[in-house]
């Protein structure tokens, strides 16, 4: 009996206070040092006979309230500093008066069913006066019925003439239709070459007659396959209110009296197939433009239910965009709308079967400025919204407290147990 005693004393406590032999001491150091990650000590209610009286200690829940807050505060400063390095815009307007500066107007339009023989881009200004001496870069891409690259390119001469230079654009390669014998990477790009590909393959030169290489150095007719049109480039005018057309017929400026006037003569039977559905890639006004700038007319269709006559109206409204490096961009935003015309030539009065671009200019510039945020701007809003959000926590908790004190002393021992 007297061995069990001094068993059970052992198993209490070691005399020597070397370390305790119960595992309950281990986990009290364990949740002390869990306990000391806690950034928030919380009001714990004890309930007694004189009144709710209140200690502050740090808990275990307090560590999870302190993860989120971390995690809200990283939250909190990656969204504002995405906003901080974001530029604010500032825009402002007055009264556009520099009549100096020149309108540069680049297109991109493909044309269905118009060959490129067919399309001529003229530029008219408010007068009714043909723009002949304009800066102009205007390239035609001849395309096939099921819009696929013919190979004939044309660079427009002069303003309102069908006819032009022909060109190859960079990185050309022209087919050789099968011929190559030795690579298949092979380039045919001049007529000759083709002919000598065609020669040493075994078939006949006469039919290269009508392939692009051939046509496009007017050695032989026009290709048989052409089905329509694309016309893409820019025009440098003067900045008053005018228009550009692709218009049926060959123009020319016919002289009356003090003025010009700018005239178009057509066939009235060989009209009737000119067909102005069109696709309009791209349509803008200026050199440069700012970030996410709209262009209203871009990807737009018009599918012509016959000849007619359609007239897009555009206003345009001269914009200045300046960055936060000093930058500065000349630019226009504009509306459209469009009005369509049949057109019959049977009439002794007709409108002229073509596209018309009319556009005219808001006499107001728009400015838009960008500057950035002042860093402690930056620092201000982050430490706002972290001290507000830890201020909420505490009354939260507070509250809470104070509200199961007052209760009775099992709320009390509930918060305890919840939040210990």
């Amino acid at each position: 009996f007297g061995h069990v005693t001094m068993m059970r004393k052992r198993n209490a406590r070691d005399p020597f206070g070397s370390g305790s032999i119960d595992d309950g001491d281990d986990d009290n150091v364990i949740k002390k040092t869990i306990k000391s990650f806690d950034i928030h000590e919380k009001v714990k209610p004890s309930h007694s006979s004189s009144g709710g009286a209140q200690t502050g200690s740090k808990s275990r829940s307090g560590i999870f309230v302190t993860v989120f807050l971390i995690v809200v505060a990283v939250l909190v400063i990656w969204e504002e500093s995405s906003i901080y390095f974001k530029p604010i815009t500032e825009d402002f307007m007055m009264v556009d008066t520099d009549l100096t500066e020149k309108l540069i107007i680049n297109m991109d339009i493909s044309f269905y069913k118009l060959r490129c023989s067919e399309v001529s881009v003229d530029a008219v200004d408010f007068n009714g006066e043909q723009q002949i001496a304009v800066d102009h870069e205007i390239y035609k891409i001849s395309r096939g019925e099921k819009d696929q690259d013919l190979g004939m390119y044309t660079k427009q001469s002069e303003m309102g003439v069908s006819i032009g230079e022909t060109y190859l654009p960079p990185g050309y390669c022209g087919s050789c239709y099968g011929a190559a014998r030795m690579k298949s990477d092979q380039c045919c790009n001049t007529c000759d070459e083709l002919k000598a590909a065609f020669r040493n393959y075994g078939r006949s030169e006469k039919l290269t007659n009508t392939l692009p290489q051939c046509v496009r150095e007017r050695k032989y007719g026009v290709l048989p396959d052409e089905f329509g049109c694309r016309v893409r480039g820019t025009i440098q005018v003067n900045k008053m209110e005018g228009n550009f057309h692709m218009a049926a017929g060959m123009s020319h400026p016919q002289q009356h009296q003090d003025h010009t006037h700018h005239i178009h003569h057509i066939n009235k039977t060989a009209v009737q197939s000119y067909d102005l559905s069109h696709h309009i890639n791209h349509l803008s006004f200026g050199s440069y433009f700012y970030p996410n700038q709209e262009f209203p007319l871009d990807n737009t269709d018009f599918i012509a239910p016959g000849l007619g006559n359609l007239v897009y109206y555009v206003q345009l409204v001269p914009t200045v965009y300046e960055n936060r490096f000093g930058e500065r961009a000349m630019t226009n935003q504009f509306s459209y709308y469009y009005h369509y015309t049949p057109v019959d030539t049977s009439q002794q009065h007709y409108k002229l079967p073509g596209v018309f671009f009319k556009y005219e200019f808001y006499p107001m510039r728009i400015t838009y400025v960008e500057r950035t945020k002042s860093f402690f701007e930056f620092l201000v809003r982050v430490f706002a919204i972290l001290g507000g959000m830890y201020a909420i926590v505490k009354v939260s908790f507070a509250a809470l407290a104070s509200f199961s004190s007052g209760r009775s002393r099992e709320a009390a021992e509930t918060f305890n147990d919840i939040f210990a």
